[in-house]
């Protein structure tokens, strides 16, 4: 009774431990740098700061990862500071998660540990949280939903507390996970889709049901009815995302795997050769579940979702969708090599147990040092935007009014917004009207003395103001703030070639896209 108590214990204790060794990691990793981390640092802390300060976001969203930022941002007392928390706590969220599923899909502990220390020492998943952290709040949730959803299927029908509670707690997590990211909202469909249509299936092939069908041909237009929903559902979601996240269509090509790619080999490290590695042993053993006929080998056919073969990898969603593959195909990888080669413990012998105990404590030893010394390698600040740098070029222009709008490239925007009380910065050019006087840019690239000079030589024309020496100045070598009405002004009257230069990543000028955000604050 003893000896259970205590493997009980470690049973529980054990995982949550290395949670918590992997949050340390996470948040140790990002705290190399003082400053937010990845290119969209500053808005995950201005949205944590707004919500803080004013009970909303300062761009209206409804997904859960902003408001979990500024949760903890209310703990830690800095919004940069608690998005690194959030960032820290769903990167070992997931892996926790990974322990969970991997559990209920397997039943095995050392399986489920190895689960969370793979996760824990993926190069992938260490930087995910950099760029990604709604991403990786969806995905966190996603896992969640996936082990509800074999709960789910393992509780027999019948209308009691316990039943309802899963099934209340599965409706919670496929809401989060569609809420938090588009990416996890497609799998979350996949997965409750592929969750119904086994549960039909089982039920027509349920001999004792008047439902039961013998007759092949029957059974075919079943799979072809259920082939034709499916698509149906691809299609709404192509039609959805071509509305409101037109990037993802951008994001298909011909088969391409990281490893081969011709731009990525240039930089080949660990992170691309684990994406790269995971799909063909996926592929591999998920074929071996097809031809053995091995229980469960239904969720073969997740694979080629989740490993979709024909993502640009050359485009920033094409290539993250190979990295959200890593932590989705991961417990399908333990599932299919546990149902491939099961290794019983519980009837081994005692030199065969200790045998395969060691191999995994080494293993797990070496991830957990993996994980401790490696992994926040993977992190280097000097690939973060030059946020001290953007913070001295903004101090320049605060004395602009509250209802401002800056015009500036995307992060300085960002900046600008958080030093500045929340005042509106868009990387784009304003899709709602804003009076001429009230609208500014920090332009990239071009020379203050020469802008002087070339509105000097044309004073008088229409649309340039007589007194336009007040609404101009330097900032520096790279950077001139101006009145966006002068900026206009300029690229109208330069020389066609020369102004098109100007048009570039450095000085927006697109109007914004509705799906980005539709009204004002």
């Amino acid at each position: 009774m003893k000896k259970n108590r205590i493997k009980l214990i470690l049973s529980i204790a054990l995982p949550v431990i290395l949670f918590a060794f992997l949050f340390s990691v996470r948040l140790s990793m990002l705290q190399k740098s003082s400053e937010p981390n990845g290119l969209d640092g500053y808005f995950y802390a201005l949205q944590a700061r707004s919500f803080v300060e004013t009970g909303r976001l300062e761009n209206p969203s409804h997904e859960p990862g902003y408001y979990l930022c500024g949760i903890c941002s209310l703990f830690t007392k800095s919004p940069v500071i608690g998005v690194k928390v959030w960032s820290a706590l769903s990167s070992a969220g997931i892996a926790f998660a990974l322990f969970i599923l991997v559990y209920f899909l397997t039943g095995r502990f050392l399986l489920s540990l190895l689960a969370l220390l793979l996760a824990s020492a993926s190069p992938t998943l260490s930087v995910f949280g950099i760029n990604y952290i709604n991403n990786q709040t969806g995905i966190f949730f996603l896992i969640l939903y996936a082990a509800s959803l074999v709960k789910l299927n393992e509780i027999p029908p019948a209308f009691n507390l316990k039943n309802f509670a899963v099934i209340l707690i599965s409706a919670l997590l496929f809401l989060l996970s569609c809420l938090c990211h588009k990416v996890s909202m497609m799998y979350a469909l996949l997965l409750t889709f592929f969750f119904f249509m086994r549960k039909v299936l089982a039920f027509f092939r349920e001999k004792k049901s008047h439902l039961h069908i013998k007759n092949p041909f029957l059974r075919v237009f079943l799979i072809a009815a259920s082939t034709a929903v499916l698509l149906t559902g691809i299609f709404i979601v192509i039609c959805f995302l071509a509305l409101h996240s037109p990037r993802f269509l951008h994001a298909f090509d011909f088969p391409d795997l990281p490893v081969f790619h011709k731009k990525i080999m240039n930089e080949v490290d660990l992170g691309v050769i684990e994406m790269s590695v995971y799909a063909p042993l996926l592929y591999l053993l998920s074929l071996f579940m097809l031809i053995k006929k091995v229980p469960g080998r239904s969720l073969a056919f997740l694979v080629p979702f989740i490993y979709f073969p024909l993502w640009n990898l050359d485009s920033d969603m094409g290539l993250r969708m190979w990295m959200n593959a890593v932590p989705l195909g991961l417990p399908l990888f333990l599932y299919f090599f546990h149902s491939l080669f099961p290794l019983n413990l519980d009837s081994a012998g005692k030199k065969k147990l200790v045998a395969v105990s060691s191999v995994f404590f080494c293993v797990f030893a070496l991830l957990i040092l993996f994980t401790y010394k490696v992994t926040p390698t993977f992190y280097n600040p000097k690939y973060d935007p030059p946020y001290p740098y953007y913070k001295k070029i903004v101090r320049q222009i605060s004395d602009l009014p509250d209802d401002s709008l800056l015009i500036a490239h995307l992060g300085l925007n960002h900046v600008y917004t958080y030093e500045n009380n929340l005042r509106d910065g868009l990387n784009w050019l304003p899709d709602f009207e804003i009076p001429v006087e009230k609208t500014w840019r920090l332009a990239y690239g071009v020379n203050f003395s020469y802008l002087m000079d070339f509105f000097e030589k044309r004073i008088g024309t229409a649309g340039l103001p007589s007194n336009f020496e007040d609404f101009i100045k330097p900032i520096d070598s790279k950077y001139t703030f101006l009145r966006e009405d002068l900026w206009q002004f300029y690229l109208e009257n330069e020389d066609e070639e020369i102004a098109e230069t100007y048009k570039n990543w450095y000085n927006p000028h697109e109007v914004r896209p509705s799906y980005i955000r539709k009204v004002r604050k």
